[in-house]
């Protein structure tokens, strides 16, 4: 069982940007990280600037792509094509800001939880794991 986040005086998080954007995303999330063009195998990649509704970026303006492999229990487990990994770093919980009230339901809706304020940008906090659901249950109700 995983301690509530606000047990938590620390996240363990993974920058990377997207179309010149700043992501991060927990760490304990991910099962692996592998470059795209060591991935053996392409089916059912997602790409990290469609699940989050950058419907502008295409996937050639992608410097670094790399695949991350969530933690899953399933046979396929989703994995997303992100660009530009910068670091891993901890954050204390407290550092993390909610969205404004204003864009709150859209940045949920697209998977966006909180705000990071660090070396003077603002990163955005991304649930790969909402990502997947989200994925997943489109799947469902299209197929």
């Amino acid at each position: 069982m995983t301690a509530a986040l606000s047990d938590l005086p620390f996240l363990n998080l993974l920058l990377f940007q997207a179309a010149g954007v700043s992501f991060a995303a927990d760490l304990e999330q991910i099962a692996r990280m592998r470059d795209l063009a060591e991935e053996p195998d392409r089916a059912e990649l997602h790409w990290f600037h469609e699940e989050i509704g950058m419907e502008s970026v295409e996937p050639a303006q992608y410097g670094a792509p790399t695949v991350l492999t969530l933690r899953s229990d399933a046979a396929a487990p989703f994995r997303i094509v992100v660009d530009a990994m910068e670091d891993i770093v901890e954050v204390p919980i407290g550092d993390i800001q909610p969205f404004p009230p204003l864009v709150a339901g859209r940045a949920l809706e697209n998977g966006l939880w909180g705000v990071i304020p660090r070396n003077g940008i603002m990163i955005l906090l991304v649930d790969l794991e909402r990502l997947a659901h989200g994925n997943r249950c489109a799947t469902r109700r299209e197929g």
